[in-house]
């Protein structure tokens, strides 16, 4: 019995040094998997933004499905727009495109906001007045998909006049968001009237038919108008 018992534990002891060692799942990244565009603030919602790095992603590049998305009604991010009567040249600070000038009352969404530090006051009798507080950098985004380095004093938290937006190029959607816009039949005969007019492509009339699907559009997700999740997006 002794002699079968070793025997067996042997065989045992063979068997396992021949298996090979569990694998090893300590440090090992899961694959990435896109994320879905924020829908909720990272501060409180007074001062709604989204995450710091996101913005920063978004505004190094181009995404007007992901800006239309972000733009619905019912988003909760801080809209702001421009109250210098003349407009504002267009500039990024992230290094992204720029689009054209900004226009007096372009609706905006901010994306991030950067306060500058407090002046150190340099004699000693001025500590008790009160310094003018230091304009604060916007980052904000536009409904052409580009982002806007303003000032916080060149936007207002009121609409200043009739809203305004730049130009919104259809053929630029991809089409998860083109679908959810098909719906209303109001965009299906501006995107006819469009593809019709711009049969020949450097025409008059295919200029004012792609602007007037370009207010369609922001028209009808000003009202409420849903979209789906963009295909791309930062």
């Amino acid at each position: 019995m002794t002699r079968y018992r070793d025997g067996l534990i042997a065989l045992l002891m063979l068997v396992g040094c021949g298996s090979p060692p569990p694998p090893k799942t300590e440090g090992v990244a899961e694959p990435k998997v896109a994320e879905d565009l924020p829908t909720w603030c990272s501060g409180d919602k007074k001062n709604c933004l989204p995450e710091r790095d996101f913005a920063t992603r978004l505004c190094r590049g181009q995404f007007l499905g992901a800006a239309l998305f972000m733009f619905q009604k019912q988003s909760p991010w801080q809209r702001r727009w421009v109250n210098a009567k003349a407009g504002l040249p267009a500039k990024n600070a992230e290094g992204g495109p720029a689009g054209g000038a900004i226009e007096h009352a372009e609706e905006l969404l901010v994306v991030a906001v950067d306060e500058p530090a407090p002046p150190t006051p340099t004699d000693s009798r001025k500590k008790n007045t009160s310094a003018k507080k230091p304009d604060p950098d916007i980052l904000a985004l536009r409904w052409d998909g580009t982002c806007a380095s303003l000032k916080g004093s060149e936007v207002a938290t009121y609409l200043p006049g009739d809203p305004t937006h730049p130009f919104v190029d259809w053929t630029k959607l991809d089409l998860f968001v083109q679908r959810s816009l098909l719906r209303e039949a109001e965009i299906q005969r501006a995107v006819a009237a469009r593809d019709k007019a711009c049969a020949d492509k450097g025409s008059v009339d295919c200029h004012k038919s792609e602007h007037a699907l370009s207010n369609a559009l922001v028209n009808h997700i000003r009202r409420g108008q849903k979209l789906s999740m963009p295909e791309h997006r930062p």
